[in-house]
């Protein structure tokens, strides 16, 4: 069965989707509307594409980067990098110490400074409240609440930091001009500084795919990787001699990085191999982001915007949705799609943080104990099909009743047992249920009239039941464990 573990607050990923490579990318040009340079950009699912560059530019796109239009701004400091933690809460870096934030997928943003008056030019934020940003003269701070108050790191250089990518809450990496190489294993509070390549050459990006493998994009075509967590690197060369200055994973094995000269490169084999794609430029393209596989977006130099758009879309939302509350936890479930290779389902308490997990079947069951009895939830699904997501469906809700427990009133004994349990019930009981730890109904009868019950588990194997009977009142539950 696929469980989707979500607390009273959010919803957690349990099982990520692999999806192929296409076998030919197709890179079309977008109209980006400016001849500014592009320094970052950031696709959101099928529609919206992202694009921040110099003199405050902030665009974006609804159409899969065929257009753009302004999104905010009002300064004329370069807009270095931007990153969304989910499909709608994103943060952004600018010169002067500038950070902006959006809750709205990039349709507007707020603009707030840090305590500094250096360029900022990397950020990572694990969560929508943990994030570290770096920047010129060597300046690395640290936020815990999605970024209304910071604290600085010391990092040991004053040189411009470009890129900065955490793990977990303790183990970061950053990557500067100079071969700078930082590496900190307590969150930032001590940074070890080094070099990487011995070379001199400028790393400009760092990726992390789990908490051992990660890579590092460098000038003249050098890709650096790690699969001990950072303890050693080893470099090899990608097929161009030039400068790599992003690099992004979908996964363990599909990943992509862009450079000067309009070079974008793919790897299916976890950066082993690497092939050289028609980007249709010759622009340097300084960032590259996918949505999904076959849905991509690169920026760079003169207003560069570059689009890949390979994927089948899914049109028809999701229905059916349903979640049947039981008396160990809740059942969900939604009409399954033909096209589907899976689902994407998004979900928190109402007031809580949205999360997502996928799934491979239109159906699972999570426990009570995730739940807080009187909460409501809102949740809603989408497919999955082949390489894109269809459209979400509806937003459900249900409320986790507050169940009336008289637990003096319904006895059961012997209790461990091996065999037979009996069950003194109240007079106004009306049905009994055994139910496994999974939600399974094993056992259901009427027991109007009845004083007692013996209930047979000798075909059941040794573990823990619920007894739950309903009456009049509510309903009452006890556990039954059978040795």
């Amino acid at each position: 069965m696929n469980v989707l573990n979500f607390s009273h607050k959010s919803l957690v990923g349990l099982l990520a989707l692999a999806l192929a490579l296409p076998l030919q990318a197709q890179w079309a040009a977008g109209s980006s509307g400016t001849a500014n340079d592009l320094n970052t950009t950031w696709r959101i699912g099928t529609d919206v594409v992202l694009i921040g560059g110099v003199n405050g530019t902030l665009l974006r796109s609804t159409d899969a980067g065929a257009t753009f239009s302004p999104a905010g701004g009002g300064f004329f400091d370069d807009v270095n990098e931007m990153q969304f933690v989910d499909d709608l809460q994103g943060y952004a870096v600018a010169d002067n110490g500038r950070f902006l934030s959006s809750t709205d997928a990039g349709a507007t943003w707020s603009v707030s400074f840090l305590p500094t008056g250096s360029n900022l030019s990397g950020l990572h934020f694990r969560d929508a409240a943990n994030g570290h940003v770096v920047g010129r003269d060597g300046v690395v701070f640290r936020t815990v609440d999605g970024g209304s108050s910071w604290t600085a790191q010391a990092s040991g250089t004053t040189e411009r930091l470009e890129s900065v990518y955490f793990t977990d809450a303790n183990t970061g990496y950053i990557a500067g001009r100079n071969d700078t190489y930082l590496s900190t294993t307590d969150g930032g509070a001590s940074w070890t500084l080094g070099t990487l390549l011995g070379t001199g050459r400028d790393l400009n990006d760092v990726f992390f795919t789990d908490a051992n493998t990660g890579y590092m994009a460098t000038d003249n075509g050098i890709l650096a990787r790690t699969t001990d967590a950072g303890a050693t690197w080893s470099t090899s060369f990608t097929g161009t001699v030039q400068n790599l200055n992003e690099v992004y994973f979908l996964d363990a094995s599909n990943g992509y990085m862009a450079g000067d000269g309009g070079v974008i490169l793919a790897s299916t084999d976890g950066g082993a191999s690497w092939t050289a794609e028609a980007s249709g430029t010759t622009a340097n393209l300084e960032d590259i982001h996918f949505s999904a596989m076959g849905q991509g977006a690169a920026a760079g130099a003169a207003g560069t915007v570059v689009v890949l758009n390979t994927a089948a879309p899914c049109t028809v939302p999701v229905g059916g949705l349903s979640a049947v509350i039981g008396a160990t936890g809740v059942s969900f479930s939604w009409e399954a799609q033909s096209a589907a290779t899976g689902y994407q389902v998004q979900g928190a308490a109402v007031g809580g943080v949205p999360r997502k997990a996928n799934l491979s079947t239109n159906s699972f069951f999570r426990g009570g104990g995730a739940f807080t009895p009187g909460a409501t939830y809102n949740w809603r699904v989408r497919a999955v099909c082949g390489t894109s997501f269809g459209p979400y469906s509806g937003v459900e809700s249900f409320t986790i009743p507050v169940v009336r427990k008289m637990e003096t009133r319904f006895q059961v004994f012997p209790n461990p047992t091996q065999d037979f349990v009996q069950v003194d019930l109240p007079e106004d009981a009306q049905t009994l249920d055994l139910i496994s730890m999974q939600g399974q109904i094993l056992r259901s009868r009427s027991v109007q009239g009845l004083a007692t019950l013996t209930l047979d588990l000798r075909e059941l194997p040794s573990g823990m039941y619920a007894a739950v009977v309903r009456t009049s009142a509510g309903q009452e539950r006890h556990l039954v464990q059978r040795q």
